[in-house]
């Protein structure tokens, strides 16, 4: 999702200003200063590429930058002052086409394995509607906007080719609805893979179904990881458990930070992700009301939590992680996580992290996993069948 695009703002004052745009990054010539006022925020532009497509982007906040040396093409050369900026979001496009953008579609190869349907043969409108497979598979709301999220297809005429993930707002897109849809299916993949680089290869801007220009917002290089043999969870495993599911995401109540990089991270155990994992665990405890107060003083001790919640779902963990790997009993399980926390919370951070530290690391990812996906509704024994999806090594 990498993106380079030079052209001119037509949008300032009446006055053309040339610009080059390169991964988040744009420049202006500093002679046009008078037109840009480098003090505002979030600035809305529009304007043309070189090569003809209209651009629309929000300039979160800009500088003026003096000259300076860089290495190009091996040689050192002196850069002109120039007006640099930060776009939060990017969205190219065929000419009169941007108020007409009723959908997003979310394209990669790795789509028939999310949805864990592979659509072949010759299909198309006339002779699969008995199938559904348009049907909305998820939705939910976001401002003053509904959401509905279905299969869709980069071409639809001849034939069904190009399985995305497209995403339906009841009202036509702007740059703002562009950039939330975008930041919510976003963590649905994260969530879904359990973990931050995901699979996504271009975000499409699409008029009634047809491919109308191109969405951009984070500079990711996703296509340069190969996820072949990676697993995830399946959005059909999920039922109808995926509206909560992506409600909650919507409105960022699901936590995400402690899910590593790439899935062969999840053995590097750092204090700061381990703490960022009982957060997590600690959070998720809190949106299903999980607690153990103790009768005499009305007071609650961490470890007494925590005891509490894997006795609760002994049965159920075992069916995703041996829990004798931790210790011998769940209390001194318990009290260990418990130690970790208060003493990494407090900055002591001269704690070891052993291979024990991993063992827990990786329980304390599963375990997480396992309560949210009770929290957005799903059965416990389902939920238990669900975790070990993304059990694997590749």
């Amino acid at each position: 999702m990498n993106y380079s695009f030079d052209g001119n703002i037509t949008s300032l004052k009446e006055q053309s200003v040339p610009f080059v745009l390169r991964d988040g990054r744009i420049r202006f010539p500093v002679g046009f200063a008078n037109f840009v006022d480098i003090n505002k925020k979030d600035i809305v532009l529009h304007g043309l590429t070189k090569n003809g497509k209209e651009i629309h982007l929000v300039v979160e906040h800009l500088w003026q930058k003096g000259a300076w040396r860089e290495v190009v093409d091996g040689k050192e050369v002196m850069c002109a002052p120039h007006i640099e900026g930060v776009v939060g979001v990017c969205a190219t496009m065929e000419p009169n086409t941007f108020n007409k953008v009723d959908s997003l579609g979310f394209y990669s190869l790795e789509i028939p394995k999310i949805t864990n349907q592979s659509i072949s043969g010759c299909l198309n409108d006339d002779n699969s509607s008995w199938m559904g497979i348009k049907k909305p598979i998820g939705s939910f709301k976001l401002g003053d906007s509904d959401y509905k999220l279905s299969i869709g297809f980069m071409e639809n005429r001849p034939f069904y080719q190009g399985q995305l993930l497209e995403l339906r707002n009841d009202k036509n897109y702007d740059l703002r609805t562009m950039k939330d849809a975008y930041l919510v299916i976003k963590r649905l993949l994260c969530f879904l893979y359990q973990k931050r680089i995901i699979p996504l290869d271009q975000v499409l801007l699409r008029s009634n179904e047809k491919n109308v220009g191109q969405l951009f917002v984070d500079n990711t290089e996703s296509s340069k990881y190969v996820f072949d043999y990676v697993k995830c969870i399946p959005i059909n495993s999920l039922g109808k458990d995926i509206n909560l599911l992506l409600q909650l995401l919507a409105d960022d109540k699901i936590y995400l930070r402690h899910i590593p990089v790439f899935k062969e991270d999840e053995n590097v155990v750092t204090h700061g992700r381990f703490l960022m994992a009982l957060i997590g665990l600690e959070n998720v405890l809190d949106s299903l009301n999980i607690h153990a107060y103790q009768p005499e003083s009305n007071r609650e001790k961490l470890k007494d939590r925590i005891c509490y919640s894997i006795t609760s779902y002994k049965q159920e963990v075992s069916n995703f992680f041996v829990l004798n790997s931790l210790g011998n009993d769940i209390q001194s399980i318990s009290s260990d996580l418990a130690i970790m926390r208060n003493k990494m919370a407090h900055g002591k951070l001269e704690y070891n992290l052993t291979i024990k530290s991993a063992y827990q690391m990786q329980f304390l990812m599963l375990f997480i996993l396992f309560l949210q996906l009770i929290s957005i509704g799903v059965d416990k024994k389902k939920a238990s069948e669900i975790v070990p999806l993304i059990m694997f090594k590749h």
